[in-house]
């Protein structure tokens, strides 16, 4: 995952590639720091990030281990920031009842390992579940891969 440890000039990327692709010493320049996190435990997650990015996790798991992890970011959102964010980069599926080809092939290779493709209702979900509000779904027409916003809950 990717931490904020300053906000970024206000910037956040809009290509989910675009930070991945940078040198560890650029995202540090930028203000993001690389970390390792064991998902299950979320051990080692730095509190206090104005910004979580999670690229290609979330869909790797069943609903209730992410439920356990978007718990654990919630309560590192810093309190009182109401810029805080966990952005998602996943593949969100189509509500439409034929999904596109690729988003069909990459939902069967992941039932295989217990994991899933989800629908912007099933983010929803599983985000309200966590304690955190979904702000709004990222996609670019004809993309299957999107952004899914997501801050505290308010009140």
């Amino acid at each position: 995952g990717y931490i904020n440890k300053r906000f970024a000039g206000g910037k956040v990327p809009k290509d989910g590639h675009w930070l991945p692709q940078r040198s560890a010493g650029e995202r540090w320049a930028m203000g993001f720091k690389t970390i390792q996190v064991l998902w299950a435990n979320c051990q080692t997650l730095h509190l206090g990030a104005l910004i979580y990015y999670l690229r290609h996790i979330i869909h790797d798991y069943q609903d209730s281990v992410c439920i356990n992890i978007l718990k654990h970011l919630a309560d590192a959102l810093p309190e009182n920031e109401p810029r805080a964010r966990v952005l998602i980069c996943e593949q969100i599926m189509s509500d439409k009842a034929t999904p596109s080809p690729v988003t069909t092939a990459m939902d069967m290779a992941m039932v295989n390992i217990g994991a899933k493709e989800r629908t912007e209702a099933a983010f929803e979900r599983i985000v309200t579940a966590a304690g955190l509000r979904l702000v709004k779904c990222h996609r670019q027409l004809g993309h299957d891969i999107g952004i899914v916003e997501c801050s505290k809950q308010l009140g």
